[in-house]
């Protein structure tokens, strides 16, 4: 066996951090809206996802789970 492989850690991101997350729900797909800005807080257990909260315009916060997200790592939201 090789002992000696790297590890790949390209998909950890900074807890905070912002990103905009893919709404694959809308009906135009790739040619409706970019995404929503959202906030990374945690990784699931069991997925290679991303955990986000996003503000809702009645001032709900939610929890969305997605593995499509652009994340602005200079930019953090707290």
């Amino acid at each position: 066996m090789d002992w000696k492989k790297t590890l790949d850690l390209s998909h950890l991101r900074s807890w905070g951090s912002a990103a905009y997350v893919h709404n694959i729900s809308h009906k135009y797909r790739k040619l409706g809206p970019g995404g929503k800005k959202s906030i990374f807080i945690r990784y699931p257990n069991h997925l290679k996802e991303y955990v986000f909260i996003e503000e809702k315009s009645n001032g709900n916060v939610i929890e969305i789970m997605s593995s499509d997200a652009k994340f602005l790592e200079k930019d953090f939201s707290f």
